[in-house]
């Protein structure tokens, strides 16, 4: 069995350790192309030059404006409806009413 090392809330393996240590030091975060071409389409990333940059704001692909429309639409809808008929949570239904109040 392999030496396993305490890393970041992780149990990780030595030759995964060095292999990360090796893709830091190089300052590549992916250095797979496949993978590259896979995280290009992922929801809520950037890919630009190997570097992976996270959107600002939660779910920016619903705004206010969105969920108004679907308000007026339905206007008798309970915010688990709405949420279903846009594409996220209750919870995030609910946060965005209260931020609009």
């Amino acid at each position: 069995m392999e030496d396993l090392i305490y890393f970041r809330k992780k149990l990780v393996c030595s030759s995964c350790l060095a292999e990360f240590q090796a893709c830091y030091e190089s300052k590549l975060t992916v250095h797979n192309p496949e993978v590259v071409a896979t995280l290009e389409t992922v929801d809520g990333f950037n890919l630009r030059l190997n570097e992976i940059t996270r959107k600002k704001g939660r779910n920016e692909k619903v705004s206010w404006g969105n969920l108004v429309e679907v308000m007026e639409a339905c206007p008798d809808a309970s915010q688990k409806e709405w949420a279903k008929l846009l594409g996220v949570s209750q919870g995030r239904v609910s946060r965005m009413i209260r931020k609009h109040k």
